[in-house]
This record gives C-alpha cells, sequence and structure tokens, in this order.
C-alpha cells in the first residue's frame, strides 16, 4: 500500500479510512524508506490538516503525530516543502489552538511538539508562530506537572526541539518559568529504556537552562545513557531511537563533538569513558569525524584518553586510518591563532587627559584671532644666528663631518 492510496483515503468521508489512511501514513514516515517527498507530493499535507477539524480525538492524535513526522526525518533534519505547506494550509493555527484550547492534556502536549516540529530550523514559521500573540511558553510548561508520565515526557520533547539549536527560545523559556533537573530525573531512572533516551536526549539539549545543575554533569549523565542503551539493549526501535538522537547531537549548534571531546580531560573516570564511547560512534559520521580529527590534531594528548576507551567498542576506522596517517606525516599540532589587535592598545578615543586639565573650546573665530596674535607679537629672528648644517662625506676616513657656517641662507 503506496502514499498515494493512504493519501487517497483522506479524501474519503468514511471516518474508518481516515484512520487507516493516518496509521498508514505513519508507519510509513517511520519506516527506512523517506516517503516524505512522495508525501508532499500527493498533496497528502493539505488532507493531514484537514483531520485535524476532525471530531474523533483519535483521529486528531493520530494526525498530529503524523504531521510531526512528516516535519522531521532521522537526526532531526527538517523537511522545509512539507513545514511551509503546513503553514500554507492555516496548520499552524490549528495546532496552536489545539495546544490551547483543547480538554485533553495529551492533544495539548502532542500538538505543541508537533508545533515545534513544524518550526525546527524554518525561520519564517518561526516568525510566523512567534507573531501570535496567543503562542506563549507559560501554556506549555504545566504540563511538566502532570499526573500522567507520558504527558511530561512529551511536553519535556517539546521544549528539548523549541530549544535545538535556537538561543533565542532558550531565552523565552527562562523568561517563561523554565525547567529543573527533577523533571528529567524520574525518565533517567525509569525501567522503560525509551523513555529512558527521550530524557537524555531533552536533558542534554537543555542542559544550558536547567539551573540546578552542571550542564557538564547533565551532558555526561545523558551521554551514558545513550551508549549504555546503544550497547545493551536488544530491542529494534530503542536502538534506532538512541541512533537517532546520537545523529541529532552530532549536528547541534553546541557542537557535540567540542562537548564530547572536552569531557575526555574530565577528572572522573566514567566520564571520560561514555564521551569516548559516544565520540567514537559520532566518528562514523564525516561531517563529525572531520571535527574529532581537527579537535585530535589541537589537543594530542587527548587522544590517548578516546583510544583507551574505545578498544572495545566502535570507532570509525576511516578515522583512526586518517589518525595514523596523520601521525605518520608528522603533521604539527594545530594552534589556535592569537588574536591580530591586543586587547591593551588602546584606541584614541580612549585616551584622557590628565586630571586638572582640560582642553579649550574654541570656535573658528577665536582660533583664527589667536593665532594672528601669536604671529604678530612672534619676535623677530636674528639673521646672524640662522646656522646651516651640512653634511660632507670624506672618503679617506669613510665618516661624516658636520660643519656650521654663519650668515644668511
Amino acid at each position: 500500500m503506496g502514499v498515494n492510496m493512504l493519501v487517497g483515503f483522506l479524501r474519503s468521508v468514511s471516518w474508518k479510512l481516515h484512520q487507516v489512511g493516518i496509521e498508514g501514513l505513519g508507519v510509513l514516515l517511520q519506516g527506512p524508506s523517506d516517503v516524505r517527498n512522495a508525501v508532499f507530493s500527493a498533496n497528502g499535507v493539505n488532507h493531514l490538516v484537514r483531520m485535524l477539524c476532525s471530531e474523533r480525538e483519535n483521529i486528531v492524535l493520530s494526525t498530529i503525530r503524523v504531521l510531526r513526522h512528516v516535519c522531521l526525518g532521522i537526526g532531526y533534519i527538517p523537511h522545509y516543502k512539507n513545514q511551509i505547506a503546513i503553514a500554507n494550509s492555516r496548520g499552524l493555527k490549528f495546532l496552536l489552538a489545539l495546544m490551547i484550547h483543547s480538554p485533553s492534556e495529551a492533544i495539548q502536549a502532542e500538538a505543541a511538539y508537533t508545533l515545534s516540529a513544524v518550526v525546527l530550523g524554518n525561520s519564517e514559521n518561526l516568525e510566523i508562530l512567534s507573531q501570535s500573540s496567543a503562542f506563549q511558553y507559560r501554556y506549555i510548561l504545566p504540563l511538566l506537572y502532570s499526573s500522567e508520565e507520558e504527558i511530561r515526557l512529551l511536553t519535556a520533547g517539546a521544549l528539548a526541539t523549541f530549544a535545538f539549536n535556537n538561543v533565542s527560545e532558550q531565552r523565552a523559556i527562562i523568561r517563561a518559568g523554565g525547567v529543573r533537573w527533577h523533571h528529567f530525573q524520574p525518565f533517567l531512572q525509569s525501567s522503560k529504556e525509551i523513555h529512558r533516551i527521550q530524557a537524555a536526549f531533552q536533558s542534554i539539549v537543555l542542559s544550558r537552562i536547567i539551573p540546578d545543575n552542571e550542564p557538564a554533569n547533565i551532558t555526561a549523565i545523558g551521554i551514558r545513557t545513550i551508549v549504555d542503551t546503544l550497547e545493551r539493549s536488544q530491542a529494534h526501535h530503542t536502538l534506532a531511537l538512541a541512533a537517532d538522537c546520537v545523529a541529532r547531537l552530532a549536528h547541534t549548534r553546541a557542537d557535540a563533538v567540542g562537548v564530547l571531546f572536552q569531557l575526555l580531560s574530565s577528572s572522573v573516570v566514567l566520564v571520560q569513558s561514555c564521551a569516548a564511547v559516544a565520540l567514537g560512534y559520532l566518528s562514523f559520521n564525516h561531517v563529525a569525524e572531520r571535527q574529532l580529527l581537527r579537535r585530535c590534531r589541537k589537543k594530542p594528548h587527548l587522544v590517548g584518553n578516546l583510544l583507551l576507551y574505545t578498544r572495545k567498542h566502535k570507532i570509525s576506522p576511516m578515522f583512526l586510518a586518517r589518525w595514523k596517517h596523520s601521525q605518520e606525516l608528522r603533521l604539527p599540532a594545530i594552534r589556535n591563532k592569537p588574536a591580530l589587535v591586543s586587547s591593551m592598545h588602546m584606541k584614541f578615543s580612549e585616551v584622557h587627559p590628565l586630571p586638572g586639565f582640560q582642553f579649550p573650546i574654541l570656535n573658528s573665530e577665536d582660533f583664527l584671532t589667536r593665532s594672528c596674535k601669536s604671529r604678530s607679537h612672534r619676535e623677530p629672528e636674528d639673521s646672524s644666528k640662522r646656522t646651516k648644517t651640512t653634511l660632507e662625506f670624506t672618503p679617506m676616513h669613510q665618516s661624516l663631518k658636520t660643519h656650521t657656517k654663519h650668515g644668511r641662507l
């Protein structure tokens, strides 16, 4: 059953066919094949947005989830065309209304999560949402205190997606009340692997705005949770989600490679090992591999920790080969370039006069008057006292002699 047939079910008047079409699209969108372009070509976004007005709660919930998958691929790669299509079909307005006015907490949390997916990496949609006076984080943050753990987890996911690579939204979350470490602790200690992975990723993204714990500690705990799951879990869905989280962190603006590489110098062995293993997985990403190789050349003394803790774990053979090649060539360590202008240099505008001294304030007439007076009162110069200095070259002694002659020039 292909995308065109499933989208065709959405055109029917039967709610049962609607349910089949929505669920089928959700399965395809989360599968190994990327069908987002096919959904866009089949005009599936417009029909999905229309399903948000359904009177059946299960259809609305399923539609909200499918719209989120339509916008984001593996590694949080946004699909720009589908995001714009949702905005053009008034999807932002419907999702915002569901987030604020729906009596169901599940719909509110899912709508907030999908809203964050529609604006992720899309400045146009984010501007439209920000200009709406109805959108405020004070409608989302109370859901963190819901009695249902699924609602709390969805809400944290929405906040993490809004804050993903977006400093301005992180500040807006802080102004609205912010998040705390206790929002994530229960999920990080949960018996459900999916909950642990989701909370780990969310806490890493939001680590800079969590005031009651250090960002380095939060990052280390999150990385350890994801890495442990990758190594121990046998569930394919869990492993896929963990790998997806690593892919998301690989292209965060916060520079996941840089953060992890710095953790190699931690005094805690557990932090070093978790960071090294996570870098080993990231080394299979071409962009992350180049970043890691550059940092290894900047701080070669930390490479030992990286290789020590990845002996029994996965690390890219291509990265190892390139690092070995750079060592054979004896390439020098990359050093940070010094600043072109020293901070000790002072600008002319920063020079201050001595204490008690004031620069005279003159207008143009005063300046000309004083200049003329100073010239008229100047004493006449005695021409007999004028001197002329000449340089005479003496070849014999290879020296210069200075002679002074008196008289008029």
